[in-house]
C-alpha cells in the first residue's frame, strides 16, 4: 500500500480533488491521510476554500475548543470528496482530530479535546463513513496517550463491526507504544521528522515488539520541507525501500511540502519549515512522488502477507521475507549478494530501485554445496537495486 499524507478537505474544491486523484492514481497511490477538519483553534481566515488563507469550517465551535456545531455543507462536500477518492482506488485514512501541529501549527484541538465529545464525534463519522472502505487514525501526530485518543479508539473497538483498521500516528519523539496491548489498536505509525534524516532504527524498534502490530514510518520527511531543501528526489526512493526492509511492512508513506496544506500562490503563513517556495500544483508533481508506485510495481503479484525482517536470508544485506515463499533484498549501492535458497527451485529478479526496471533474473535451488554460504548473485555496483525472490500468484 502507498499513502499520501495530509490531504485537506478544508481547502480542496471538487475540481482540485479530481486533479489530485488522477495524479495519485496514475502513480500507484492507494490511500490518502485526511485531516477530517481544520484542527487549529486559533487559525483565522476567510471561510472559503478558494480564497487566499481561506478554509472551510466543519465544526462551528472548534475555535472555542469544542467538537460541536456540525456544518452540514462541509460534510456534504466531504462526502463528494471521499467518493472521488474511492472511485480512483484511493482509500481515506480518517483522522478525526489532530494532536500535534495541525494546519498552521497553532492551538490544535486534540491536546485539550473533551473525551466525551471526541467519542461522539467518531460515532458520527463512523455512522456517516463506516460502510465505505476506510482506515481510522484516532491519534494523529501526538503522544497517543491523550484522553480523546482512548475515547475514540475504545468506541470504535466496541461499536465498529466493520472492523476497519484503526491505529495511532505519533510525533517524532514518542516511543509509539500507547495502547499497544489493546485489541482496538491495530497499527502504530512512527514519524522521523522533517530534517531529511534517514532513521530506519525507529521502524526496526516498532517491528521488534510483542504483540505484533502493523507498523510503518507514517511521516518521513516531506519532499521540499525546509524551504525546498529537504527530502528531495532520490531521498524519497531510498527512504521508501529502507523503511520497508527495516520492518515497515504496513506500507509506504509519502508527503510533499506545500501540498499537505494546499498552499496557494502568495501564501506565506507556514514559514520555511513547513512549506516549499512553490504552490500545491508544483508540489503535486515532485519527482519523489513516483517512488511509492515503483515499490508497488516491483512487489506486484507476490504473496508477501506477513513478511518480516530476516537476518539470515541475504546474509549481510537488509531483507524482508515470508520463509519459503518470498524475499525482498535492498542493495543501496548494488553489488554481490549471497542468498540462502529454499528447497524448491525459486525464481528471482533484480530491479533498478529508481524505476523498477528489471535488469537481471534467474532461479536458484538449495543444494548441499550452497546450503551454508548461499548462492552468489553478482549484480552491478554503483546504483541502488532490489532483488525479489519467490513465485508470483497464478492470477498475476
Amino acid at each position: 500500500d502507498h499513502r499520501d499524507l495530509h490531504s485537506f478537505p478544508t481547502r480542496r474544491s471538487s475540481d482540485l480533488t479530481l486533479t489530485y486523484c488522477q495524479d495519485r492514481q496514475s502513480k500507484g497511490f492507494t490511500g490518502a491521510l485526511l485531516m477530517t477538519v481544520q484542527p487549529d483553534t486559533l487559525a483565522e481566515g476567510p471561510e472559503e476554500r478558494t480564497e487566499r488563507d481561506g478554509f472551510a469550517r466543519g465544526l462551528s465551535e472548534l475555535h472555542k475548543g469544542r467538537i460541536k456545531g456540525l456544518v452540514h455543507e462541509y460534510w456534504n462536500h466531504l462526502d463528494r470528496q471521499i467518493e472521488t477518492l474511492l472511485s480512483h482506488g484511493i482509500v481515506p485514512f480518517h483522522t478525526p482530530l489532530f494532536f500535534g501541529f495541525g494546519w498552521k501549527g497553532l492551538g490544535v484541538i486534540g491536546w485539550d479535546a473533551d473525551p466525551e465529545e471526541a467519542g461522539d464525534f467518531v460515532r458520527y463519522l463512523c455512522a456517516r463513513y463506516g460502510a465505505w472502505p476506510g482506515v481510522w487514525v484516532v491519534g494523529a501526530d501526538g503522544r497517543g496517550t491523550e484522553p480523546a485518543v482512548e475515547a475514540m479508539g475504545a468506541w470504535l473497538g466496541r461499536n465498529d463491526f466493520t472492523r476497519q483498521p484503526r491505529g495511532i500516528h505519533y510525533n517524532p519523539w514518542q516511543p509509539c507504544d500507547a495502547h499497544l496491548h489493546e485489541d482496538w489498536c491495530h497499527f502504530h505509525l512512527c514519524q522521523t521528522g522533517h530534517s531529511g534524516d534517514h532513521l530506519p532504527d525507529r521502524v526496526t524498534h516498532l517491528a521488534s515488539r510483542i504483540p505484533v502490530r502493523g507498523i510503518a514510518n507514517g511521516e518521513p520527511t516531506y519532499e521540499g520541507m525546509g524551504g525546498g531543501r529537504h527530502g528531495l528526489g532520490d531521498w524519497q526512493m531510498r527512504e521508501a525501500w529502507q523503511n520497508l526492509v527495516s520492518g515497515g511492512t504496513l506500507g509506504c508513506f509519502y508527503g510533499a511540502a506545500s501540498l499537505w496544506q494546499w498552499k496557494r500562490e502568495g501564501e506565506t503563513a507556514w514559514g520555511d519549515w513547513a512549506a516549499a517556495p512553490y504552490d500545491w500544483r508544483e508540489a503535486l508533481s515532485q519527482p519523489g512522488s513516483l517512488f511509492p508506485g515503483v515499490l508497488g510495481r516491483v512487489l506486484q503479484g507476490y504473496d508477501f502477507s506477513d513478511m518480516q525482517v530476516s537476518i539470515s536470508r541475504a546474509h549481510w544485506r537488509q531483507c524482508v521475507e515470508v520463509p519459503g515463499k518470498f524475499a525482498l533484498i535492498w542493495l543501496p549501492e548494488g553489488g554481490i549478494v549471497e542468498v540462502e535458497p529454499w528447497g524448491a527451485e525459486t525464481p528471482w529478479s533484480a530491479h533498478c530501485a529508481k524505476t523498477g526496471r528489471q535488469i537481471a533474473h534467474g532461479s536458484f535451488t538449495r543444494t548441499n554445496e550452497n546450503a551454508y554460504m548461499g548462492v552468489k548473485l553478482p549484480l552491478p555496483e554503483g546504483e541502488p537495486l532490489v532483488v525479489v525472490a519467490g513465485h508470483k500468484r497464478p492470477d498475476s
